[in-house]
């Protein structure tokens, strides 16, 4: 089914990352993949190799994602945090 522009599933609109909708405070916020990694029992170097940055740098995501995740929770926004089980990759 399209829309009125002529848009479909088959033929979707440019992705904008900035739309208006997107920053919504009631968007769920989604952890970020160090921290998704980690929970999901990768080992640190793994990560580092995966994600192809240095260990001082990992530290500062889980950092960033800790602090993200208890931003969102304090501001009661539903949090995905799906995890990326070993071997999925």
């Amino acid at each position: 089914m399209k829309d009125k522009q002529g848009f479909s599933p088959d033929n979707p609109r440019p992705w904008d990352p900035n739309h208006p909708m997107l920053k919504s405070p009631l968007a769920p916020h989604e952890t970020n993949a160090a921290m998704r990694l980690h929970r999901g029992g990768w080992s640190n170097q793994h990560i580092l190799g995966l994600l192809k940055v240095k260990g001082t740098q990992l530290i500062a995501l889980l950092k960033t994602a800790m602090d993200e995740e208890g931003e969102a929770a304090r501001m009661g926004r539903p949090i995905h945090d799906a995890k990326v089980d070993k071997g999925t990759t």
